[in-house]
């Protein structure tokens, strides 16, 4: 493509059908990156449950 293809098309207006694709497509990619963020979060809050009930049998081993 063309520089001025690209600037062409960066300024002419969108039709609905194109906006409505646009967005559908936005919406799609913020879903997928919630999906993503949320199974992150999950992990590291079952890594940080992990390692905090081992430190606390530890703490109950030393004091037993």
């Amino acid at each position: 493509m063309t520089p001025t293809y690209l600037i062409h098309q960066a300024e002419r207006s969108r039709t609905p059908a194109e906006q409505r694709a646009a967005g559908m497509r936005l919406s799609e990619l913020a879903a997928t990156s919630a999906a993503l963020c949320r199974s992150f979060t999950e992990s590291l809050r079952s890594l940080r449950r992990a390692v905090q009930h081992s430190s606390a049998e530890s703490v109950q081993l030393a004091r037993g």
